[in-house]
This record gives structure tokens, C-alpha cells and sequence, in this order.
């Protein structure tokens, strides 16, 4: 099996959070979509999905996940929104299952939201090194850089690298893409995917996530609408 019920809870925790970033209203250029809808910053808004999917090895796993934004607060001596994400994950081969709560926090910026960094119930913290602000709106094929984050607690040695990328998805919708790049001590140890299909408002329609180990080459790729 790819990855038992709480190493996956693990993976997500680092870096499912690392897609939910918000932009501000704004006109949009013939052609372009909002990165994401407006108010994913603003305390109250909650989205849930259903995600299901399988491992490389043939694993069958289920993925109840919510995210909700919460009042501003501070995170390593920043002003920051928070955004709460509960996941209750199965493995249904061996019923094995596991909860975790991961909070992202958020600096809002007039180029567009920096993500400062996340905490979870695991006892990991991950802190930027650099971050970038993407664009409020983007063409089809624009790409760019989210920021790079370094890992302190339970997440020590543990650094990810994170970009973005908006993709055609057809029938006036596009693909808002992140990938993580994960390395432990300086060697790379995973590559994670996250696909959200928005349309024309930067409304999240679906989600898919992509998860590859390096050291075995083995992976699980998770998908499910919005509910």
C-alpha cells in the first residue's frame, strides 16, 4: 500500500492547504479568471468536498475535507487570517482511518494574498523563506511561484517549494494547478499536485490531488466534486 490512513493525513496536512489562497475582486481582462473566488478571506466562508481514489499498489481511499476561514489573528509575528482545514481520511482496503486539522495563514497583499505559512495537529509548523503574491487574475498558461517554506517542530528538516499554473479545461473553465516540490535534509522526497477546475467567477467546482513518493515511486491520486 502507497500510504497508510496517517501518513496521508501527514502529506495533506503539508501541503493540500498550500492551494487555498484567495485574491481580491477585481476587473478582468478578456480571457483571464480569477485565481480564486473573493471570499475565501473572509471569516465564516466553508467548503467541503468528497474525494476518493486509489495507490499505485491498488489502495482505495475516501477523503472528507472542510475548510473554513476563521477571524484574523497573528502567525510569526504577522497579521494573518487563518484558514482551518478538517480532513477525516479512510483507507477502505483495511478500513484504517485517521482525522488531522491543518491551519494556513495568510498576510493579504495589494499584488495578491501571501500564504505565511501553516500549523497542524501533528505538532509541524512550516514558516516562508520567500513568498510571491500571484496575480489576482491570470491568463491561460500563466505560471509563477507561491513561495518556499521551511519546516520547524515535528516538521524539522523538512522543506517544500510550492508554484502554481492555470491550465485550459474546456467548456469555459480552466485548471488552477499547484505542485509542491517536498525535500527532507535537502534530498527530495515527494511531488504533490493539486487541481481545482474553477470557472468563470474563480469558483472551485472540483478538486483532484496528485501524490508521488520518490523513493518508491509509488503514488495516489485522489478526486471529487465540491459539495
Amino acid at each position: 500500500m502507497l500510504l497508510s490512513a496517517s501518513r496521508t493525513a501527514a502529506r495533506f496536512v503539508l501541503s493540500t492547504v498550500l492551494v487555498a489562497i484567495q485574491f481580491p475582486g477585481i476587473g478582468l481582462a478578456a480571457g483571464d479568471f480569477p485565481s480564486l473566488p473573493r471570499e475565501f478571506l473572509t471569516a465564516g466562508h466553508t467548503e467541503k468536498y468528497a474525494l476518493s481514489g486509489s495507490d499505485s499498489e491498488g489502495g482505495a481511499f475516501a477523503v472528507e475535507l472542510t475548510e473554513t476561514t476563521e477571524p484574523a489573528t497573528e502567525f510569526n509575528g504577522q497579521r494573518a487570517v487563518p484558514v482551518r482545514s478538517e480532513y477525516a481520511i479512510t483507507n477502505t482496503t483495511t478500513n484504517e482511518s485517521v482525522e488531522a486539522v491543518t491551519v494556513a495563514y495568510f498576510s493579504p497583499d495589494p499584488a495578491g494574498p501571501l500564504l505565511l505559512g501553516l500549523s497542524d495537529s501533528l505538532g509541524g509548523v512550516s514558516v516562508a523563506t520567500s513568498v510571491s503574491a500571484i496575480p489576482p487574475t491570470a491568463a491561460i498558461g500563466a505560471s509563477g511561484p507561491v513561495g518556499s517554506y521551511t519546516g520547524l517542530g515535528n516538521s524539522d528538516g523538512e522543506a517544500s517549494t510550492v508554484t502554481w499554473r492555470l491550465t485550459e479545461a474546456g467548456g469555459g473553465r480552466a485548471h488552477f494547478a499547484v505542485e509542491t516540490q517536498i525535500s527532507f535534509l535537502g534530498a527530495p522526497i515527494s511531488t504533490e499536485r493539486h487541481v481545482y477546475e474553477i470557472d468563470a467567477q474563480g469558483q472551485r467546482r472540483s478538486r483532484t490531488i496528485e501524490l508521488h513518493d520518490l523513493a518508491t515511486g509509488d503514488t495516489l491520486t485522489l478526486s471529487g466534486d465540491r459539495q
